[in-house]
């Protein structure tokens, strides 16, 4: 523990609502009594010499240190003890060691509470001038100690004090009851009382076991750790567990068989259309030995087809493995090996390379004159919820690739997620993600399952991408300087200093734009002040550069 001002420290209790940019300074108080048992055992342990006040500010201390998962923290603390002399208002700042016990704890914190009392000589200064250089309050938390004859005096340090999110304090001509005043514009009434709940519970904790870990001890009521065991995790709910993807599909092709299921540039298949155009297929490759759990490969553009080879795999009772065009050609051929795939569904020049293992391959540009034979009809299911839906692979940055497996019961678990998240309302659907990805199968899947217009992104810039592409070869790479809200790096102190150096030196070497971040990334307005305030800085000391603001992610597609 030691007293001195850390902007890493300083932390406070997660907000129920926005920090406004203007405090309005509206407090409010909430009272929480300390039972009888935990009030005897503080007159115990004061008549050995402890302190109760000390007691109090260590059980906040490691609630603090427990809601806000941070190592170390800075609380204020205010002393006053009924001479002129011996106040004062202190920052500590705590670090934990999770075997440390609680009377070491308690011990420790009483010896720098007595050091405080008796060199306390007013405000620190530097408080205040060290928050005002980091732009940082010195605390947001603070613990008022007060003996009975200083009552008169409780509001010495009241402008420090209502800057303050939270001041606990306890009095002793109050009793033994600990008081929170608190800033109402951000936290709600039941907050505080469930935080002040914990810390009196705590505190009774920290006096029963004084030789027990901290970190071992608990807060929580019975009813809490129930809730938090049992109640938040019982999401077990009744769905379809019979039915696997295409029959959920086919069971929406029976209630609108004329509605538009498809569009792509120009072209549209209703949901009769493409539910033929995808038995087809499937008749084909039932004939060709695909059944349950049986792996077939998809390589195509992405278009109708794309989608037609998905859902005719799901009803010949295969998984699909999805090769993505624009991987490389190693990628594509390691994972046809390694995921054994028999049978592959592409369009004429995908693949220019053929496969080094015994691959039947299905041309889906050639497909309506070879399939001609074959039946529009539903197929016969087979397999069962449990069986392969789909294999994906991983990027691999980690090293090789490897294939995730799903199940109909997984997918039809996610869809009803789905439907409690977002709703089920028929719309139209625009699907951009490439089918490497899971979150294809909500907008391909989910969709058609529930009635939707799917409108299959074409994205020219993905396709053109592949490795040796000429078009890719013609264009000028772009370079644009970004910077994050919500990481303070190692010196925020420096962060404007950072954003207009930076902006110089892009607009000097050529490039295209500076962005700054929006607020909304951080709740307390992030690392910089919104950016028409940026904006006009970087604007003021640069020349060429396009200065632009916005979300600075980048994005998993092509942003349309």
């Amino acid at each position: 523990m030691e007293q001195f001002f850390d902007p890493a420290g300083v932390v406070t209790l997660p907000p129920d609502h926005d920090r406004p940019p203007v405090s309005s300074f509206l407090r409010d108080t909430v009272s929480m009594p300390i039972p009888s048992e935990t009030a005897g055992g503080l007159e115990i342990y004061e008549r050995t010499g402890w302190s109760a006040h000390a007691a109090v500010l260590a059980a906040l201390s490691v609630v603090v240190h427990r809601y806000t998962s941070s190592p170390e923290l800075v609380i204020g603390l205010a002393i006053q003890d009924g001479r002129e002399e011996r106040s004062g208002l202190v920052a500590i700042r705590t670090q934990l060691s999770p075997e440390e016990s609680s009377q070491s704890f308690i011990e420790h914190v009483s010896r720098f509470i007595e050091e405080s009392s008796a060199n306390a000589q007013g405000p620190d200064p530097t408080l205040h001038a060290v928050g005002a250089d980091s732009g940082v309050a010195p605390f947001h938390i603070a613990f008022r100690y007060s003996e009975a004859k200083a009552r008169t005096r409780a509001s010495r340090y009241s402008a420090e004090l209502a800057r303050c999110d939270l001041v606990v304090r306890v009095d002793d001509c109050a009793g033994k009851v600990v008081e929170c005043e608190y800033d109402s514009e951000l936290y709600d009434a039941d907050t505080i009382e469930r935080f002040l709940r914990h810390v009196v519970a705590l505190l009774a904790e920290m006096i029963a076991n004084p030789s027990a870990p901290v970190a071992r001890l608990t807060f929580l009521a019975p009813d809490e750790i129930t809730q938090q065991l049992r109640d938040w995790n019982d999401t077990r709910v009744d769905f379809a567990t019979n039915r696997l993807i295409h029959e959920l599909f086919e069971a929406q092709v029976e209630r609108s068989p004329t509605q538009v299921a498809l569009a792509f540039e120009r072209q549209t298949l209703t949901y009769a259309e493409l539910n033929a155009r995808a038995n087809r297929i499937a008749h084909r490759l039932r004939a060709l030995g695909v059944g349950p759990d049986v792996l077939v490969g998809i390589c195509v553009e992405r278009s109708l087809e794309m989608v037609v080879g998905l859902l005719s795999i799901l009803k010949a009772g295969g998984a699909y493995v999805p090769l993505d065009p624009v991987y490389p050609r190693e990628r594509l051929a390691f994972m046809l090996r390694d995921a054994g795939v028999h049978v592959l569904l592409t369009q004429g020049g995908l693949l220019q390379d053929p496969p080094d293992q015994d691959v039947t391959i299905l041309d889906l540009n050639a497909a309506e004159i070879d399939l001609s034979g074959e039946s529009r009809e539903n197929l016969a299911s087979v397999g069962t919820p449990d069986t392969l839906a789909y294999l994906i692979y991983t990027s691999g940055s980690s090293g090789t690739p490897k294939g995730v497996m799903v199940s109909h019961r997984n997918v039809a678990n996610f869809f009803l997620g789905m439907d409690r998240s977002i709703g089920s309302e028929r719309g139209v659907w625009l699907a951009v993600t490439s089918i490497s990805f899971d979150i294809s199968v909500l907008e391909l899947f989910w969709t058609l399952c529930r009635g939707f217009t799917v409108v299959v992104f074409r994205d020219d810039a993905r396709r053109d991408g592949r490795a040796g592409s000429s078009s890719v070869k013609q264009k000028r790479m772009g370079f644009s300087l970004l910077y994050f809200s919500g990481d303070e790096g190692q010196d925020p102190e420096q962060r404007y200093r950072l954003l207009l150096e930076g902006a110089k030196f892009a607009d000097r070497h050529g490039f295209e734009a500076v962005w700054t971040p929006e607020r909304h990334f951080h709740a307390f307005g992030g690392l910089f002040p919104n950016p028409s305030v940026t904006s006009a800085a970087v604007a003021a000391v640069t020349e060429r550069v396009q200065i632009r603001a916005g979300s600075v992610v980048l994005p998993l597609q092509n942003p349309i």
